[in-house]
């Protein structure tokens, strides 16, 4: 629960608040190599968690490891 927002690049790919689980997904073409990705969540007063999953063509659906990402 709470609120989340995910752009890739300039195009904005989840958005909503409440329970996040029943957001509608989208999915987003990655180039190869750096991918501009923003994450703005903020949690419930209960204390909620987020995880993001990626999928791709050779592989299955699996959480995005933090080596994965840079800033």
């Amino acid at each position: 629960r709470g609120r989340v927002r995910v752009r890739i690049g300039n195009e904005e790919i989840l958005a909503g608040e409440g329970d996040l689980s029943q957001i509608p997904r989208r999915t987003a073409q990655l180039r190869k190599g750096f991918n501009q990705f923003e994450l703005n969540y903020e949690p419930s007063p209960d204390g909620s968690a987020l995880s993001v999953w990626w999928a791709g063509d050779d592989f299955a659906a699996e959480p995005i490891q933090p080596a994965s990402l840079f800033h």
